[in-house]
């Protein structure tokens, strides 16, 4: 199953230094996120190899549905989250998108500065799952301890 790609890197808006060109292009970002997932196909629920992770997902995926989409989309655990957190777009619905993944989670995410690094290094979606899974398994056991996973 192919991720989805950035509506930047494969030309379907123009880029020009690091703006967005005027011209509806948030309708064409959107546009093109939108018809490389329904063209996809559903995401099987094996690819999250648990219920748990499963579960995991589809809360994320509400959170992104209410915050940047405006309709409920799958994505697949290779999809890169500057993509579909919006965070490529920069329109700030991907800062009330991380918020209410603290709230929802009772976890907190990495300083901006780590989290943007992580996002230049190819974060996805999976990589995002896999982050509030162990926060939150930390949470529920206690350990305050700085996070492991990331050493």
């Amino acid at each position: 199953m192919k991720p989805i790609q950035s509506p930047l890197e494969i030309g379907d808006i123009r880029w020009y230094d690091h703006c967005l060109e005027v011209g509806f292009p948030w309708n064409r970002y959107r546009s093109s996120v939108k018809r490389q997932v329904h063209e996809r196909g559903s995401v099987p629920p094996e690819v999250w190899e648990t219920d748990d992770r499963r579960l995991i997902a589809r809360k994320i995926e509400q959170l992104i549905c209410d915050h940047c989409w405006g309709e409920p989309l799958q994505f697949h655990p290779d999809d890169p989250w500057a993509v579909i957190g919006e965070v490529e777009a920069g329109d700030l619905s991907e800062i009330e998108l991380l918020v209410d993944i603290e709230e929802t989670f009772k976890i907190k995410l990495l300083p901006d500065r780590m989290f943007g690094a992580l996002l230049k290094s190819g974060w996805t979606f999976g990589d995002m799952v896999t982050y509030i899974e162990g926060k939150s398994a930390s949470c529920s056991q206690g350990d305050t301890s700085k996070d492991s996973s990331l050493s």
